[in-house]
């Protein structure tokens, strides 16, 4: 009998913790999609802190496009883009926590540094200037080679 009681509090405990996960994943859509960026570091740091950087990062990508966006759109004395820099170091600790593989954290650090047109990634530069594995930076010229050949293709047509 305490075998079941415990295997139904375990349960909801499993249920109770998805589900704070679903609702702050929600609240840092939320927040990245009404431009309410204060909320976002925190929001992250506790998601991070329950072992979902995946989400965070997946969330981090979306903050890079909006942010981006939305600092084209502000005619303001760059706090926009300020607020927006606020945010990355934590996107940074996803990046670090996530489940990529090493390669794959370099590419994704370093397609946030070349869509940045107004500086707020710049905490990803400093994530490239870390070590990282010689495979991992190999990987990355791979694939950048490829990226460059596959330019050359679509504009020879």
């Amino acid at each position: 009998m305490s075998i079941c009681v415990n295997l139904r509090l375990t349960e909801r405990k499993n249920i109770r913790q998805r589900v704070e996960v679903i609702l702050l994943t929600d609240t840092l859509k939320v927040c990245i999609e009404t431009y309410n960026l204060r909320g976002v570091p925190h929001v992250s740091e506790t998601l991070l802190k329950t072992g979902h950087a995946d989400e965070v990062l997946t969330l981090g990508r979306e903050l890079v496009r909006t942010g981006t966006r939305q600092v084209e759109e502000s005619h303001d004395e760059g706090e926009t883009a300020m607020e927006i820099a606020d945010c990355m170091p934590v996107i940074v600790g996803a990046l670090d926590r996530s489940s990529l593989d090493a390669a794959e954290k370099l590419i994704w650090a370093l397609d946030a540094v070349l869509e940045d047109q107004f500086e707020v990634c710049e905490a990803f530069a400093e994530y490239l200037h870390r070590r990282h594995p010689k495979s991992a930076w190999h990987t990355l010229a791979d694939r950048l080679l490829a990226r460059l050949n596959g330019l050359k293709t679509t504009k020879g047509r």
